[in-house]
């Protein structure tokens, strides 16, 4: 593949894509003319980019409480919607603490995590969470088809290689598993509105955080080149509590502006999602563009 093309369906020549603070910061943003795919034109590896300082600044911006409180919503819709059992096996990737996984075990599922950084090395040891430092493409490798979900949340859009990491995803998914990959759709109404002050471009963590920005149409083709199927687009805020948003937006009292802001955010408008992707029971032929 040419060093210019596409990383998801690899067709030539991408445009470059009008955000100011991406090329004030010498980050140039491209998009792909066939789909739509957005992604910074950056060599440096994703260990790199999530050094401690990276870390550091994250764990500045979260609400601890809160956070527990997202990872048991969001297991929950999906453990109703999927139908999940007890002996269900989860890989969290991109866990960081490890906050996800410990609410997993707490509600009765087997759970791990990777993460490329070694930053929480110490806090997994001290609250006995399963995890280590990896890369899905490095993790895949002895753990074959071995869960029945494999998540990552606000993880791709942190990736060089999108089309590398679901396919390592989906190798460690068993047949009719799900793989659930949350992020941020720059093809939204939300995110066209706001235009370059959509948050989703440069979070706390600063520019080249985030470097892959996938829409509906891409999503769909980086399924199709990881041998899975996309199954749904799902709003990020169908498993977020009004009560957890207002938090989130230091509320107190949920007023009329908050409620409808909600409700917006929890339908198809929104630009947070979490594509679902399956892993076919059957091996199938793709063509990719």
């Amino acid at each position: 593949m040419a060093s210019d093309a596409c990383p998801i369906c690899e067709a030539p020549d991408p445009r470059t894509f009008p955000i100011a603070v991406y090329a004030a910061r010498s980050l140039a943003l491209l998009e792909c003319r066939r789909c739509g795919f957005i992604f910074a034109s950056t060599r440096l590896d994703d260990q790199v980019r999530h050094a401690s300082a990276y870390h550091r600044v994250r764990e500045e911006c979260r609400d601890p409480a809160l956070a527990t409180v997202d990872a048991a919503g969001f297991i929950a819709y999906w453990a109703a919607k999927l139908g999940w059992s007890e002996n269900v096996a989860l890989l969290d990737v991109g866990c960081a603490e490890g906050r996800l996984v410990e609410v997993a075990r707490c509600m009765g599922y087997r759970a791990d995590g990777i993460d490329v950084s070694d930053y929480y090395v110490d806090q997994w040891a001290r609250s006995a969470v399963s995890a280590q430092v990896a890369t899905a493409e490095e993790y895949r490798a002895g753990h074959e088809a071995v869960y029945n979900a494999v998540i990552a949340r606000q993880v791709i859009e942190h990736v060089r290689d999108p089309v590398s990491f679901l396919r390592a995803c989906a190798g460690m998914l068993s047949r009719g598993g799900a793989c659930l990959i949350e992020t941020g759709d720059p093809s939204s109404w939300q995110a066209r509105l706001q235009g370059g002050a959509w948050n989703f471009w440069v979070p706390r963590e600063g520019v080249g955080s985030h470097i892959s920005f996938i829409n509906s149409r891409a999503a769909e083709v980086l399924g199709r080149r990881s041998e899975l199927t996309l199954r749904d687009s799902v709003p990020q805020l169908r498993y977020t509590s009004l009560q957890s948003y207002a938090r989130g937006h230091r509320q107190a009292k949920v007023g009329l502006r908050l409620l409808v802001k909600f409700f917006l955010h929890q339908s198809r408008l929104s630009a947070a999602r979490c594509y679902w992707y399956e892993r076919p029971d059957s091996v199938t032929t793709h063509s990719f563009v």
